[in-house]
């Protein structure tokens, strides 16, 4: 039969539903490649958004995760979200939805992000509401 090569998931910091529900285990176990679309949630993990009424309430709290590792390595916030959805070891690749040439060569300073375990997941945890078990 045909194998599937590739899938497309949204995955942010605030969409975490590849990490929940097999998903991104699946593209680790058969080499499928993790196209990931909306990696910035539609821009509101972007440096300057402005949380609105309709925007969940844990996004003030994945804010100030991204905002503080982004401090501590002299960063924006967009590039340590991008740096969350590259470290996944699924090896996912990011689409931005951006056709901007400038915001295309900006984004590839997460590249650079540094992050550590204990600072990816304490975006997980911002995420999620929740402290890991």
């Amino acid at each position: 039969g045909t194998k599937l090569a590739s899938t497309q998931p949204e995955f942010s910091a605030l969409q975490l539903a590849p990490l929940e529900d097999g998903t991104l285990d699946w593209c680790q176990e058969t080499g499928a490649a993790a196209l990931i679309w909306s990696p910035l949630a539609g821009g509101r993990l972007g440096e300057g958004y402005v949380p609105q009424p309709d925007d969940p309430a844990r996004l003030a709290d994945i804010h100030a995760a991204l905002d503080r590792i982004a401090a501590q390595q002299e960063a924006r916030r967009s590039d340590v979200a991008l740096a969350f959805v590259l470290k996944h070891p699924a090896r996912p690749v990011v689409l931005l939805g951006t056709q901007t040439p400038a915001r295309l060569k900006a984004a590839v300073r997460a590249l650079d992000i540094e992050l550590s375990r204990q600072d990816w997941y304490s975006i997980l945890e911002a995420s999620r509401g929740a402290p890991m078990p």
